[in-house]
């Protein structure tokens, strides 16, 4: 007959545990049961996988034609490069110089002139300046950011790609470690199976090699395969798992691609509303 409308306490909307957890068995033991060690197994294989391809796929070289830069693109590993036109004129003059007239036109001599000349190489120390702030960054200078990114990786120490690996491992188990206890407090049935559990952990190979592969020019289309295995999970999951997995696959990505917090803002940004669009999908017939 009366109705109350009193609002209840953030207490009383509590769904998780209400009794002590002292009679029941420890967490430990329970870790060590097969179908358990089964579903951590293949989630530790694939942090491994996904540090295996994050490391491997770099340090890449994030730089493109016409992009700016708010700082100068400075040498970090001095290179040498040839400088092909002062080469080709200095081999057109050394052939006028030393052959007469009518040895111009004789094939083998223009071959032996042309070897006489050494060609012209330039040398960029490091801490030069490549491309400076403000400017759009155009088809010559990528050529030198390329060579130059090709000597810094060479100019790396094995203690360099040692604490490298180890700084990608850190970061990835980081995020498996969150991932793992959502799914254990958010999702029991996903944690449960370990038909589920292997789905998306080959998802998130699949979309992070695939991110990683279609990264480069011409395509720069990394954020493809992110949008569409967002979306899947949001369907096949609820959208707080799918933004979960968004943001972690998109840190994965940026740390393996050197990307930079703004692009990480942009991948989340498109990612976050591609997932709200479907928040109300409530099944996969009504997509």
């Amino acid at each position: 007959m009366f109705h109350s409308n009193k609002k209840s306490s953030r207490l009383g909307q509590w769904d998780g545990r209400r009794r002590s957890s002292r009679n029941e068995e420890p967490l430990l033991l329970r870790l060590w049961q097969l179908p358990v060690l089964l579903r951590l197994a293949t989630v530790l294989a694939t942090m491994l996988l996904v540090t295996f391809l994050a490391y491997r796929a770099g340090p890449p070289m994030p730089y493109r034609v016409g992009e700016v830069y708010a700082t100068d693109l400075r040498v970090r590993a001095t290179f040498e490069i040839i400088n092909q036109p002062k080469t080709d004129l200095a081999r057109a003059e050394a052939i006028l110089q030393q052959l007469p007239p009518d040895q111009i036109v004789n094939p083998a001599a223009r071959e032996r002139a042309l070897l006489a000349v050494p060609p012209v190489v330039d040398t960029f120390q490091a801490g030069a300046a490549l491309v400076r702030h403000g400017q759009p960054i155009t088809e010559a200078q990528l050529n030198l950011l390329k060579q130059e990114h090709r000597a810094y990786l060479r100019s790396l120490t094995p203690a360099d790609r040692a604490r490298r690996g180890l700084a990608v491992l850190l970061i990835m188990s980081q995020l498996t470690l969150v991932v793992l206890l959502y799914a254990v407090r958010f999702q029991p049935a996903l944690a449960q199976s370990l038909t589920k559990v292997a789905g998306v952990c080959a998802g998130v190979v699949l979309t992070l090699g695939l991110g990683l592969l279609l990264s480069g020019p011409p395509w720069y289309a990394v954020l493809v395969p992110l949008t569409v295995t967002a979306m899947v999970l949001t369907i096949a999951y609820n959208p707080q798992f799918a933004l979960l997995m968004s943001f972690c696959l998109s840190l994965a990505t940026t740390v393996a691609l050197g990307s930079n917090l703004e692009r990480l803002l942009i991948q989340m940004g498109g990612l976050a509303t591609a997932v709200l669009l479907l928040r109300n999908v409530s099944t996969r017939t009504r997509l």
